[in-house]
Formats: structure tokens, sequence, C-alpha cells
């Protein structure tokens, strides 16, 4: 019964014109001019579906987009809050599995992250760890299966970043060339006392490169007072 007084109340017409302007004509309106300017005149009701056809079809077309923009703005959201509110070298190293450009985004957060707590706390062990994963020029990390490798292991880091090529930029040159030195510095706390003369060295062009003449000379002094005190002791750094 209410359903057939409700049919006996209800005008096709009306009902069609209602919703014809308050959902189709509401939503013509945000798309571009030459869609939404085939409402201007549809009082047929041939031109009223072609209208919404090209309505429709231009909504079937951005859905790809909004799809893309939205996932990306989920990913920076997930990205910041992890980075920034629960920051762990580990996370950083996990996601190397990221490609394209949200990698480029990963890097770009970590960084900040990273030269905040350094801007605060120095820079750790874990934290050069972070901006090894971040920079990276190998397709896989150098790694250590015992702590006694350890200071071989950031000898080794230290030598490839020092060696990589300039062609990419001068800011990721003098990156790679800091992490080297810091890599450095790190394998002196690791006893291996036979690698001293050739950490020296290393360092030592390190900051002849830089500028930092007076460190330069420094660590050169080092390495010939090692040599006096040790006369049997010869050390080769190779060809790089």
């Amino acid at each position: 019964m209410i359903c057939n007084s409700l049919k006996r109340l209800a005008d096709a017409s009306v009902l069609l014109n209602w919703f014809v302007e308050n959902y189709i004509l509401e939503f013509a309106h945000r798309c571009p001019a030459k869609v939404s300017d085939l409402f201007e005149d549809i009082r047929s009701p041939g031109k009223l579906e072609t209208a919404i056809n090209v309505v429709t079809g231009w909504k079937l077309k951005q859905e790809p987009l909004e799809h893309f923009n939205d996932s990306c703005l989920m990913f920076e959201i997930y990205t910041l809050s992890v980075l920034f509110e629960f920051f762990h070298p580990s996370l950083v190293i996990k996601t190397r599995n990221i490609h394209g450009r949200r990698w480029d985004y990963v890097v770009a957060v970590a960084s900040l992250r990273v030269a905040l707590t350094v801007s605060i706390h120095g820079l750790s062990e874990d934290l050069l760890e972070v901006l090894w994963a971040l920079f990276d020029p190998c397709t896989a990390a150098i790694a250590t299966s015992s702590p006694k490798n350890v200071g071989p292991m950031y000898t080794r880091k230290a030598i490839k970043l020092a060696t990589l090529s300039s062609v990419r930029s001068n800011a990721l040159e003098m990156l790679h060339d800091e992490m080297s030195k810091a890599y450095l510095h790190y394998s002196f706390t690791c006893g291996l006392e036979s690698a001293y003369q050739v950490v020296h060295i290393l360092l030592a062009a390190l900051y002849y490169k830089s500028l930092h003449y007076q460190k330069a000379i420094d660590h050169c002094k080092q390495v010939l007072n090692q040599r006096d005190r040790e006369q049997d002791s010869v050390c080769s750094i190779g060809a790089e």
C-alpha cells in the first residue's frame, strides 16, 4: 500500500529533473569547460544522453590518475609517519626494495631525519649505515660475518665511496667523501692496528681533497711516526 501511494505521488519528470540538476549538473561543473558546456542546452533527451555519456567517459579516463594520486598521497603520509615518528636504521634498510619515484621520496625524507638526528646527537655508526643504505653505490651492501671483520669492512666501504666518479653531482661527491672519512675514523675503534697506516693515508688524501691541509699533514705525520717505530712494517694500499 505504501509503495502504491508513493508511486501515485511521484512524478517521473519532476524526479528526473531534480536528479539532473542536483547530481549530474553538480558533477558536470567540476569537469573541464568543454564537458560542462554540453549541459547548457539539454532540453531534449538526446542531448542529455550525449552530455551524460561525455561526462561518464571523462570520469573513466580520470579514475586511473585519481587512484595514482591517492596511492601516492597515502605512501607519502605513511613514509613521513614511519621515518619521523618511529625512525630506526633497520626500517630504512628494509625499504631498499622500493623502486622509482617512491624510493626517491624515501631517500629525501630519511635524509632529513638523519640530518636532524646528527645535528642533535652527532653521527653514530647506525646512522652511517643508514646513509650507506640510502646512497650505496653498489647493488648490495658490503656484508660482514663477525665483529673482527668490521674494521676491514669499514675500510672497503670508505674506499668504494672515495673512488666514485663525480659525474652525478658535486654535492653527492662531497657526501660520499664525508661518509668515507667517517667510516675510516670508525675503523680506528676496531683495534686493527695493522691497517692504521692505510687508514691514515686514505684520510690524508680525503682531507687534502677537501682543502683541510693541516689535517692531511697530521695524518701523514701519524704514518711517518708509526713507520719510525716499526721499521719492518710495510703496508700497501693497492691501486685504488
